[in-house]
């Protein structure tokens, strides 16, 4: 990966050391890992959720939980704290402050996706 594409994944809260390391110092696997797990359709899901007046907690719990242990792996370390946040407040029944969690969430999501697209 070149040095600019390593800066903006930085930038946007992936630790790429971290992630080419638990890739076995494999930086081709890392990257491949890290483009399918942002493109998981779950993403959408969860954003979607945080403009629904009538979510539930447990709705946001099932999705931020499918979520959880994939981003933590791909190296995406802001972006699985918030996730962890998401779904911890999610699993105690509240829904307090999870739609501005959300919406930072995809920030760094939408972040993370132009780097990956190359935009």
């Amino acid at each position: 990966m070149d040095e600019c594409t390593r800066k903006r994944l930085e930038e946007c809260g992936v630790n790429v050391d971290e992630g080419i390391k638990m890739h076995m110092g494999n930086e081709r696997m890392f990257l491949k890992i890290l483009k399918l797990v942002i493109m998981d359709e779950k993403f959408e899901t969860l954003f979607n959720l945080a403009s629904k007046d009538d979510v539930s907690a447990e709705e946001i719990f099932e999705t931020a939980h499918s979520l959880k242990g994939t981003v933590g792996n791909a190296g995406l370390e802001e972006l699985d704290g918030l996730v962890t946040d998401i779904c911890e407040t999610a699993r105690n029944g509240s829904t307090d402050g999870l739609t501005d969690k959300i919406k930072e969430a995809q920030k760094i999501y939408d972040c993370v996706l132009s780097c990956v697209r190359g935009e």
